[in-house]
């Protein structure tokens, strides 16, 4: 793929100050899936039952890595077309609209070639130590106008359109993304939550592991097992197994599951499981493990399609997480649910303590056996945040949204004149 690579990197740069004059603007539609991040809004976008023609509809994916998907897209009547490929060259320069949910033409080379599309960026939400970081960034004008400068070269310039939620996150993308035309709406997963007639069953379901999910319904059902969910975000150079075994984590959980009539389903950060050059060895030791203990499981995504954690949010009754969207998602669908923020490695992150406490309204811990301490009050009943979630969940998301993300999206989508 040398020659590619080369025609990206001279020649599209050499034409990029008269390609846009040449853009047509009834082009086609150019769908990213991106392999290794966050995908699963993606997914949902293109499960949306509409009126559009798939077949003006061109899905960029991994086709080696996500074999299965590109099957069942291609039998659905998406036209798939492979990464890193001419035809992708081809159809990325003539398209009118580009969409993804990750930085995806910044990463692959190709933003001159995109150059006069409309591109939309499917946001994947903000995770706390990001809001953190940029709530710090805004007490110091120096630091303002780094963020500026940051802003406008590896942002601004790329995205058109950003879905964004109203209220706390616009005022959060009206300082950091200063370009961008937003588009209101909450993350396009979340309508999973309040939408699920809207989509193709069979694309909604994919990235989720049905036969563990089902069964723990079951136990929900039979015998009131209640579900723990642990969810974490991504680190770098991290490993899960020796972190587990250095706090004795997997025995003294399965002391409590049963103690509590429970069941404790760890679900980790697609950029670990699906293997990146910098997290690949994270769950090195923990590869192809579902079961660490009578009580104890993880979850993974079916290979070759996405990693969808919506399913299981659905089933938790308790949701223990750190520094991820993930909070957002679970504090959207189920406000009443408790939720536990277990941050270990917080000396490692620029978290703005005059912002989390009216963001995270929830446990905070930091020792695991003060983890184990609260989810002991809260399967015994104990809730007094519940108020606070309420409060937060309408700061962030403000009083909801009568349509799916999704509809948002396509609709944009079709508006094609730049």
């Amino acid at each position: 793929m040398k020659l590619e690579y080369i025609f990206r990197s001279v020649a599209t740069f050499a034409s990029m100050p008269v390609w846009p004059l040449f853009k047509k603007k009834d082009g086609p539609i150019v769908v990213y899936v991106p392999h290794k991040e966050s995908n699963v809004d993606i997914k949902y976008l293109l499960a949306y039952k509409c009126s559009i023609d798939k077949k003006h509809v061109n899905v960029v994916i991994d086709c080696e890595g996500f074999s299965s998907l590109k099957n069942i897209l291609t039998r659905k009547g998406f036209r798939v077309i492979c990464l890193d490929t001419w035809e992708e060259l081809n159809v990325v320069k003539n398209a009118s609209v580009i969409i993804s949910s990750v930085n995806t033409l910044g990463a692959q080379g190709l933003y001159w070639l995109a150059l006069g599309a409309k591109y939309i960026q499917v946001w994947h939400g903000i995770t706390i130590k990001n809001i953190g970081f940029h709530f710090e960034k805004y007490y110091s004008p120096y630091n303002q106008l780094i963020r500026w400068g940051h802003s406008f070269i590896t942002h601004s310039h790329r995205f058109g359109y950003l879905l964004v939620p109203d209220s706390f996150y616009s005022k959060l993308f009206d300082k950091y993304f200063w370009t961008h035309r937003k588009v209101y709406g909450w993350p396009v997963r979340n309508d999973y939550w309040f939408f699920k007639d809207s989509f193709d069953r069979e694309l909604m379901e994919l990235g989720a592991n049905w036969h563990l999910l089902n069964w723990i319904k079951r136990l929900k059902k039979e015998q009131k097992t209640k579900v723990i969910l642990y969810i974490p975000t991504w680190r770098k150079s991290f490993s899960w197994a020796k972190f587990f075994s250095e706090i004795d984590m997997v025995n003294k959980l399965e002391r409590l599951a049963v103690d509590k009539n429970a069941v404790v389903i760890m679900k980790f950060h697609p950029m670990e499981e699906l293997g990146t050059r910098l997290t690949s060895h994270n769950l090195e030791y923990l590869e192809g493990i579902e079961r660490l203990s009578e009580h104890i499981y993880i979850y993974r995504d079916i290979p070759g399609t996405f990693s969808d954690p919506m399913p299981l949010l659905d089933i938790g009754d308790v949701l223990i997480t750190d520094y991820s969207s993930v909070y957002f998602d679970y504090l959207l669908g189920k406000p009443k649910n408790p939720i536990v923020f277990w941050w270990f490695d917080k000396d490692q992150y620029h978290l703005e303590e005059r912002i989390l406490p009216y963001v995270t309204p929830g446990y905070k811990v930091k020792m695991f056996d003060e983890l184990l301490s609260a989810l002991n009050s809260i399967l015994d009943g104990n809730d007094p945040l519940y108020n606070e979630r309420k409060k937060v969940r309408k700061l962030v998301y403000g009083s909801g949204q009568k349509q799916p993300s999704s509809s948002i999206i396509w609709s944009l989508a079709c508006q094609k004149t730049v």
